[in-house]
């Protein structure tokens, strides 16, 4: 790999770590920091569903922007967006004032997730699920810390110096990513996608993304709402019904955080040898089993086990959806199809995490983690799906080609 390629991955992965460590004190604990403040069930879900309705409403426009001006401005403008949302955070500690931070921290999500990844596969010199592996494991690694310290600081009660912490920590990764980010001036990532076979406007593109892509789109949609059923139950279900206390629920999600970080390499060399979409295909199945034990548990250890068991199969179906992303459209549209396709992620979170607070008050909260686990398996049925299009596409393109010669 050129030296100075290294050195851009570099910059990319200390940014990415500093800014996950901050979402990760917002994230993982914000229905517990909620629920302290003396929000319902019900606002506890509207918020996830307002995060996920911002950020999904700007992925599209930004990956628009981002293949035809350059990727590198949106990705510094995601940590300025942390940090506004944690400063947010700071000032206005009441329930409406954690939503109105995590709203911005749905924009910065926006800004940040399909231009990273799409930028990081542009400087990828082969072996994109290595790659993806390496930028998962080093982002993950300042996730991974954040739900412990955020839990043993709301056991002293220094709500505060969560938010104080968090605004830290994206300060300096965006400072650093601005220092020490050297775009190539000719190079592929401020290459204009602009070409004689790519369509201006943006609703053609639009078009496109759909001709290519479409059932991607479907499944990124049940991806999201099986995870909306999930994360916002899941903190509030280890806390309130197996009574966990605080800390205790911080040391399960490090746990759990620590299993997905173990999938994220072998799943990148799994990802090079039998494609991301296989990848995400059998480890969404293989995720189903857990989450239900998880669902039935009634002591905290093997809910932490389940949990944890869980975590690692999704580690696995992280970077095999990332990947399946970047291989399956054409560079051209990369930027703008992750874009919508994490829209469309984001859509089904909104509705998962808004549907989820009424089913958690009607049926119980286990309800929602077996709602969770059906998505699952359906995201799954629809990539074998597309696994199986995409094979009958080469073999008629295969016997074209035959017949040409």
């Amino acid at each position: 790999m050129h030296l100075r390629v290294l050195r851009q991955l570099t910059a990319i992965y200390a940014f990415a770590s500093l800014l996950s460590f901050s979402w990760g004190l917002f994230i993982p604990l914000y229905p517990v920091m909620l629920r302290s403040l003396g929000a319902t069930p019900f606002l506890v879900g509207a918020a996830f569903a307002i995060f996920n309705g911002v950020s999904a409403s700007l992925r599209m426009p930004f990956g628009y922007i981002a293949d035809r001006r350059g990727k590198e401005p949106l990705i510094l403008l995601s940590g300025v967006a942390t940090c506004i949302a944690s400063l947010i955070a700071l000032l206005h500690l009441t329930p409406l004032g954690l939503i109105a931070a995590l709203s911005a921290l749905g924009v910065a999500t926006a800004l940040y997730y399909q231009t990273t990844y799409s930028l990081v596969a542009d400087l990828a010199c082969g072996g994109l699920g290595r790659t993806y592996g390496v930028l998962n494991v080093l982002s993950q690694a300042g996730w991974l810390i954040a739900p412990l310290v955020a839990g043993l600081l709301l056991d002293v009660e220094a709500l505060h110096a969560v938010f104080l912490l968090a605004l830290t920590s994206a300060l300096i990764g965006t400072c650093s990513l601005k220092l020490l980010y050297k775009p190539m001036p000719q190079g592929l990532s401020n290459t204009s996608a602009d070409s004689e076979d790519t369509p201006s406007r943006m609703s053609d593109v639009v078009k496109e993304v759909f001709r290519v892509g479409s059932l991607l789109m479907v499944v990124e949609a049940l991806s999201g709402l099986a995870t909306g059923f999930f994360q916002p139950s899941a903190s509030a279900f280890l806390n309130e019904v197996l009574m966990g206390a605080y800390e205790d629920v911080g040391v399960i999600f490090t746990a759990a955080g620590l299993a997905m970080l173990a999938a994220q390499y072998p799943g990148g060399v799994l990802v090079d040898k039998i494609g991301g979409h296989m990848v995400y295909a059998l480890s969404a199945l293989v995720a189903v089993p857990p989450l239900i034990l998880f669902s039935q548990s009634s002591d905290l250890f093997p809910a932490s086990a389940f949990m944890s068991l869980y975590y690692f199969t999704s580690g696995f179906r992280w970077i095999g959806g990332d990947s399946m992303m970047a291989q399956h459209f054409p560079w051209r549209l990369r930027t703008v199809s992750m874009g919508i396709a994490w829209a469309f992620w984001r859509t089904g979170f909104a509705i998962g995490a808004l549907s989820c607070g009424f089913m958690w008050e009607t049926l119980g909260i286990r309800y929602t983690f077996i709602a969770s686990a059906l998505l699952l398996l359906a995201s799954s049925l629809t990539t074998f799906k597309v696994v199986t299009s995409r094979r009958a596409e080469q073999g008629c393109e295969a016997r074209r080609t035959l017949s040409r010669q």
